[in-house]
């Protein structure tokens, strides 16, 4: 299927019509963290000591759970470049021999 000038304006418009709710979003957001006296620094740094003990643990599991899928993520990765590192590249003749 062909990329159409057509095509790239429908996305030009769906683009703008998602910048336009994004910045509505980001108003209605910085709107609520006023009213509710929150600073953007507050949002980035969460003291577990502070928080109910339920809504500690569940962050603490979540904490877990991430640190596990990024673990799993990163020794699929390891394995992969392992795996494509060591094998003979596609095409590749023996040493010395002349490809025709």
């Amino acid at each position: 299927m062909a990329f159409t000038e057509q095509d790239f304006e429908a996305q030009q418009a769906q683009l703008r019509q998602l910048e336009d709710e994004l910045s509505r979003l980001d108003a209605q957001l910085d709107a609520q963290m006023k009213a509710a006296g929150v600073s953007g620094a507050d949002l980035a740094a969460v003291d577990t000591a502070t928080l109910p003990p339920e809504v500690a643990k569940a962050f603490t599991q979540a904490q877990e759970n991430a640190k596990r899928e990024g673990e799993a993520r990163a020794s699929r990765c390891a394995t992969a470049s392992t795996a494509t590192a060591s094998a003979k590249i596609p095409g590749a003749g023996r040493r010395g021999a002349v490809r025709l």
